[in-house]
């Protein structure tokens, strides 16, 4: 009899966690549904800035004007018909122009108007950019993100005079700041 009994009650313990995990189940697939729901409007959200954005700092860029977001995969891609994504067939002055155009166009979606520091800090941004996506670059920080006050690093004295004066050219102000003559006195 004590065998019987206790397979009965494996049996009514398996029937309680079995129905436990139908209803853990029903839990996950809410999540998950909430998770693509997030992510797709994120995709929505981020595709047209990012697009605008990578297309005005990829100047030279041959196959397309722009980056699109591969919405199955989240993965960039340069055009619809793309197999591979960016990172496989960009160069390092590209990747480097694709990653600040996301970054900007993050903050451009999720930076409130309630932005209570209101300030872009980009450590060397121009370092593998071509002149042209440089350009293109300023012309995007001064026009896009006037309202910040942007801080830039570089070691390169005549792209930090170029910035300055494209920024001073349009009545905006800017200043150089030179951390190893200011902070170490060498």
């Amino acid at each position: 009899m004590a065998s019987k009994e206790k397979i009965r009650k494996l049996l009514a313990e398996r029937l309680k966690y079995e129905d436990i995990r139908d209803k853990l189940s029903g839990i996950k697939d809410i999540y998950d549904k909430e998770i693509e729901s997030f992510k797709k409007g994120i995709i929505n959200n981020l595709s047209i800035p990012l697009l605008i954005y990578t297309g005005k700092l990829l100047q030279e860029y041959q196959s397309g004007l722009g980056v699109f977001i591969d919405e199955g995969e989240f993965r960039f891609i340069s055009d619809g018909s793309a197999k591979h994504d960016i990172l496989n067939t960009f160069s390092s002055g590209q990747t480097s122009a694709f990653v600040i155009s996301f970054m900007l166009a993050m903050n451009k979606l999720y930076v409130g108007e309630d932005d209570q520091l209101g300030f872009l800090l980009i450590d060397d941004p121009v370092q593998t950019m071509d002149d042209i996506n440089m350009a293109s670059l300023v012309e995007l920080l001064r026009n896009e993100f006037d309202d910040k006050q942007i801080i830039l690093s570089t070691h390169e004295l005549e792209k930090e005079n170029y910035i300055l004066y494209k920024f001073y050219k349009y009545g905006q102000m800017g200043q150089s700041f030179n951390v190893k003559d200011e902070l170490y006195g060498y």
